[in-house]
């Protein structure tokens, strides 16, 4: 985790603020204690505006692992105090902004989330104060941002433009509307809060789906099954997954990272099958529909970062996993042998940006 954390945010930082080799390899070396480039204050803006996404997060290793080295480097870099107040409300804030997940099932976003809350609560110091509840904040409200969600199924488009974009304007108005109760729900300290914002959330919520099937976005079943769907609902699994729908993305995230699972052919049902094609045009290994998946998922020149079985590498049934990341420019391949217990595959890490390939690009081979 650690390795691939560092490896994509360093691809991120190199993309994004003007830095040395050398630079770079200070801010990552942790035997320094602080950074003093002229850039550091550049490196801490740009590390607060990094988004991130796991879309088979599991318990939530790779965002936690994500959320501690953002926050150690803007530390690094002198962008927060290193009281507990102030690493509370830098991590409270890279929750909200950065970090995202998404997981088929329901038991594994509660553990994810339950690491986060355990992450903002070592950051608070208890007092004697009853009327102050003891010196700890109320924890954020989770539901949006680490979502149960079938990460392989999109909602289809009928039209090009992007989903909340109108003549009038009256979309990106319910949208706005949207996020700022979502915000509000975030930070919502009581019980009520919650449900107030809960109830006004699936009111907007209707009214958008509304709104999109009017303009002839989406048919209308698909408009009705995206009103459908309820982020605070902790027993409910949505059947399809949208970024912009869930989480206000809308051109694709700068790092994509995770572990995915590695289910064959034969251990998928027809039904899934049947639904893998018709998304993709094929059906195969889960880890293939994810790679296609997950580049789809990252914004141009971000990264989707992988470790997965390296079968892909010669197997025929995964020549069209080759074509797609050979017209991409891979950073580097990680031969990891196998350093997972229950895993009968050998695997790799492997980090792919997503732009077009270049003739010098370099690929790292790692043993």
């Amino acid at each position: 985790v650690s390795f691939m954390v560092d490896e994509s945010i360093k691809n991120y930082i190199s993309k994004t603020v003007k830095i040395t080799d050398e630079e770079l390899n200070t801010l990552f070396d942790d035997s320094i204690d602080s950074y003093n480039g002229t850039n550091k204050s550049t490196l801490a803006d740009a590390l607060k505006q990094i988004t991130v996404l796991d879309p088979a997060c599991g318990s939530g290793a790779f965002p936690m692992g994500a959320l501690q080295r953002i926050v150690y480097l803007i530390q690094k870099c002198g962008g927060v105090l290193n009281d507990k107040k102030s690493l509370y409300n830098l991590k409270l804030e890279l929750i909200e902004k950065c970090l995202y997940g998404v997981d088929i099932q329901p038991i594994a976003v509660q553990i994810c989330k339950l690491r986060f809350f355990i992450s903002l609560i070592c950051e608070q110091e208890k007092t004697d104060s009853v009327h102050d509840n003891y010196g700890f904040n109320p924890l954020p409200n989770l539901e949006t941002k680490f979502v149960a969600a079938n990460s392989l199924i999109g909602m289809e488009r009928k039209a090009q433009n992007d989903l909340f974009s109108d003549p009038d304007g009256k979309i990106e108005k319910k949208k706005k509307e949207i996020q700022t109760k979502r915000h509000e729900h975030f930070n919502a300290p009581t019980a009520e809060a919650k449900a107030e914002c809960r109830r006004e959330d699936k009111n907007l919520r209707e009214e958008l789906a509304k709104l999109l099937e009017e303009n002839k976005m989406f048919a209308p079943k698909d408009a009705k099954q995206l009103a459908a769907w309820n982020p605070y609902d902790q027993n409910a699994v949505s059947p399809f997954f949208d970024s912009e729908w869930m989480f206000n993305v809308t051109d694709g995230f700068d790092i994509v990272i995770g572990n995915p699972p590695y289910i064959s052919t034969k251990g998928v049902t027809a039904e899934a099958k049947k639904a893998y094609e018709a998304e993709f045009g094929f059906s195969d290994d889960t880890y293939n529909l994810f790679t296609f998946k997950g580049l789809e998922l990252t914004k141009k020149n971000g990264t989707l970062n992988y470790i997965i079985p390296k079968t892909f590498w010669t197997t025929q049934t995964k020549r069209n996993m080759r074509d797609l990341i050979l017209g991409k420019n891979i950073k580097y391949i990680f031969d990891t042998a196998n350093p997972f217990d229950a895993v009968m595959v050998d695997t790799c890490i492997i980090q792919i940006e997503n732009s077009t390939y270049e003739k010098d690009n370099k690929i790292s081979f790692l043993d």
